[in-house]
């Protein structure tokens, strides 16, 4: 059989599906299948038992036959005798045998017919002798018995047998088929009819069989599937029912969503708005903010850049009392500290808008620290305090770093040691420890920092009870955090109450081989210019003090000065300058009216290139930029206030000349005795 499924062809030999009847159909047929061979077997059996049995009756019907002759002639005494022929042809309706045939000597046969042995070729003869009295007279007696062939006797028998067996065949299979229907079929088409009237939806049916054979458990079985289905059923009728509810639900809350979205959309639409409008007041408030800080840097460094230049001025005159002198020492300190509180304050704006950057360069550490240990040792006498610089490095040691970064830093940290410990010591410690990692501890004995208190010491205008009695912006520590973080490294504390506190940090600072020139002057005054009158300077500057103060500056130091109030005025006596009047350096500010610095130094070096050295001297430290100002133009800057050995190393660094020192007593300048914290 050849048969085409979907794009496939199968071979199959299936002959059930040839055959499509009902099971009780295929049992009887079955079952007669099996019945009528084995009725056969049996009936080839009886037929053999039948021949075997006709051969032994042949013999006893032959032997009753010649006794039952014997014994009627001994008896009638006579040959013909009529009831001799009537009993042995009584015999004979009895036995198998057709014809009895008498022969003695001196009589003629005597021959008995029947029906069946007519033909003498179709009959199977059998003689027997025996000697008996006939008429009184001592005979031998020859006896001869027929029959038929036992061929023919059996195709009789046979055949009979045959009908006899298929009745009982068919009677058997009829009633084994009834008993099979009975016991089996009844059964299994009450489960067919079950199953169809389950299958058309009537779930509640259920199957009781009176059987304890696999019938009656298939029934049970079937019974208990059909509870667990009508219970999975009622599960899921009340499941379906809670998902229809949970369902609406989730429309509902759907719904209530989709409308809540469009509210925050709207919301956030308006908030959106309402940000662009708060970030551009932010941004204009950050504008006004950096224009605020540069005006007040500008405005408030520049008296601050004449109270400490004439401080400076005064100080270099050693006809004051010392009474004069300790006032001039006060309105240095005060403009100092005055200049301090300031620079933390452009600090933490440069901080928050993401603009300190490093200026790293070779420098010798050990110089910068020697320097402010005799600094803050003297800061410490001043407190009646013990000072203890443990400074185990190298001299010299030139390092790659951001010299101005870690001296803030040193100067934050043992400021406020000192600042908030009234007896005991304060303790700088330095170590090299491997691989270019130095260690700075600062501790002191002052009267420490509570738990709760260390996480907020670096939050910017942050002080404790303390702080706000010793005075100070609170912008000391936040500013030393975030230079360690530039130079990357970590501020840590350690502090016990009335014990003192500790602060640490480590720097990678990589050692550096030759390419650095040593000072030799630290410690040192300058006092004029090696040959007076060889250098000739041009001051220029709209605001008056800052202008005659650089001005007497200069001239103390015996160099030839001249001056200008804006750009403009400085490219014009340049224009009327001799060869021998032309300036070796320019000190020009930047924020002038008419024509700014920047704006004539371009003018200026496009006339004179590098014959004539700018300096940019400015006031505005929130825009202080090296790149911006060499980019510009010049050749190196200042910036106020400005200390007069800043304006001496200027020089020196781009001219070549010569100055006179005299040794001072204080090693290094006042304005790193600032406190901060």
């Amino acid at each position: 059989m050849v048969e085409k499924i979907s794009n496939q062809t199968i071979i199959s030999d299936d002959w059930t599906k040839n055959w499509q009847a009902s099971i009780a159909v295929k049992i009887t047929a079955v079952v007669m299948w099996v019945i009528i061979p084995f009725g056969f077997i049996i009936a080839l059996l009886l037929v053999n038992d039948i021949k075997d049995e006709l051969d032994v009756s042949i013999d006893n019907d032959a032997e009753l036959l010649v006794n039952s002759a014997r014994v009627l002639l001994w008896e009638n005494n006579a040959y013909n005798s009529h009831q001799l022929i009537k009993e042995l042809n009584r015999y004979l309706e009895k036995s198998i045998y057709c014809k009895i045939t008498l022969e003695t000597s001196g009589f003629n046969p005597s021959i008995i017919y029947a029906n069946e042995c007519q033909q003498k070729t179709s009959v199977i003869d059998k003689t027997y002798y025996f000697t008996t009295t006939v008429d009184n007279q001592p005979q031998e007696i020859t006896f001869t018995l027929s029959h038929q062939p036992l061929k023919k006797i059996m195709i009789k028998q046979r055949s009979n047998v045959i009908v006899v067996m298929i009745i009982i065949v068919i009677v058997l299979g009829l009633v084994l088929t009834w008993v099979i229907r009975l016991l089996v079929l009844k059964p299994l088409l009450k489960m067919v009819d079950a199953t169809r009237l389950i299958s058309e939806g009537k779930h509640e049916l259920r199957l009781y069989l009176n059987q304890s054979d696999e019938l009656g458990h298939l029934a049970t079985f079937l019974n208990k599937m059909l509870d667990q289905v009508f219970e999975q059923q009622k599960n899921l009728k009340h499941a379906n029912l809670d998902l229809m509810k949970e369902v609406a639900e989730r429309n509902r809350i759907a719904l209530e969503l989709r409308a809540s979205r469009d509210q925050l959309e709207k919301l956030v639409d308006e908030r959106t708005e309402d940000l662009a409008v708060a970030r551009d007041d932010a941004l204009e408030a950050n504008k006004a903010k950096s224009l605020f800080l540069a005006n007040m840097s500008h405005e408030i460094r520049t008296p601050l850049n004449s109270i400490l230049g004439y401080s400076q001025l005064l100080n270099r005159d050693s006809g004051f009392t010392d009474k004069q002198l300790r006032s001039l020492k006060i309105i240095e300190d005060s403009g100092n500290n005055l200049l301090g509180l300031l620079n933390d304050i452009l600090d933490i704006s440069k901080i928050e808008a993401g603009k300190m950057v490093l200026n790293t360069v070779n420098f010798n550490l050990n110089e910068l620290l020697q320097g402010l240990s005799h600094i803050f040792q003297e800061r410490c006498s001043e407190k009646t305090l013990d000072w203890h610089a443990n400074i185990d490095l190298s001299e010299p040691l030139i390092v790659h770093s951001d010299p101005q970064k870690i001296r803030q830093i040193l100067i934050n940290l043992l400021g406020n040691a000192i600042k908030f410990t009234d007896r005991g010591q304060i303790s700088l410690n330095v170590v090299n420890l491997e691989n270019d990692i130095y260690l700075f501890e600062v501790s002191d004995t002052g009267p420490g920092i509570s738990p709760e208190e260390v996480d907020n010491i670096y939050n910017a205008f942050h002080q404790e009870k303390t702080g706000l009695l010793k005075g100070g912006t609170g912008l000391g520590l936040a500013i030393t955090k975030k230079q360690l973080q530039l130079l990357n490294s970590e501020l840590n504390v350690s502090s016990t109450i009335d014990e003192g506190s500790m602060f640490s940090f480590r720097l990678e600072l990589k050692l550096v081989q030759g390419g650095f020139e040593l000072r030799q002057e630290r410690g040192m005054e300058v006092v004029r210019l090696a040959t007076a009158g060889s250098i000739k300077t041009l001051v220029v500057d709209d605001v008056e003090l800052s202008r005659n103060l650089l001005v007497d500056m200069l001239s103390e130091i015996d160099a030839k000065v001249a001056s200008a109030v804006n750009g403009m005025e400085a490219i014009d006596y340049l224009s009327v300058s001799t060869a021998d009047e032309i300036p070796d350096i320019i000190f020009m500010d930047i924020h002038m009216p008419v024509m700014n610095g920047i704006e004539a130094v371009k003018i200026i070096k496009e006339k004179y290139g590098q014959q004539i050295v700018c300096v940019a001297v400015t006031a505005s430290a929130v825009e202080q930029s090296d790149n911006n100002y060499l980019n510009s133009g010049f050749d190196d800057y200042l910036s106020k206030p400005y200390r007069f050995e800043a304006v001496f190393e200027c020089m020196k660094n781009n001219l070549a000349i010569a100055f006179e020192y005299k040794k001072l007593i204080e090693t290094l300048p006042e304005k790193d005795k600032q406190s901060y914290d």
